[in-house]
């Protein structure tokens, strides 16, 4: 990412980011100031799995250990996000839509980070 973030700014005829890749570009560097100064702990999460799957009536609790953010820096990251995050981050979809739907910014930037910690 940071080589293509170079060459889009000392070869611009050749490199042209979108508003977009530029936004998550920015994020990320932003964020890494989260890992790098171990502002995350160690947690652990449950969620509900599908015991039967010929029907979903029964469900369990799975256990699993992850990760869990501790910085008031990223929440207000987040929040500064939010306000400049383009349309275009939100608007993906793997097959065309009926209709368009765009995700919600703050639930797709919590999950973005999440994964990246992981």
């Amino acid at each position: 990412m940071n080589n293509i973030h170079f060459l889009s700014l000392y070869q611009p005829q050749e490199w042209v980011l979108g508003i977009d890749l530029l936004f998550w570009y920015y994020y990320t560097q932003n964020f890494q100031q989260v890992i790098l100064k171990d502002q995350y702990i160690l947690a652990l999460k449950y969620r509900e799995i599908n015991t039967n799957k010929k029907t979903s009536k029964f469900l369990s609790k799975e256990i699993y250990p992850s990760w869990a953010i501790i910085s008031h820096h990223y929440e207000q990251l987040i929040k500064q996000s939010i306000e400049i995050m383009p349309l275009a981050c939100v608007a993906g979809f793997a097959e065309l839509p009926d209709s368009i739907n765009f995700y919600e910014k703050e639930t797709l930037l919590h999950h973005f980070s999440e994964y990246l910690l992981q």
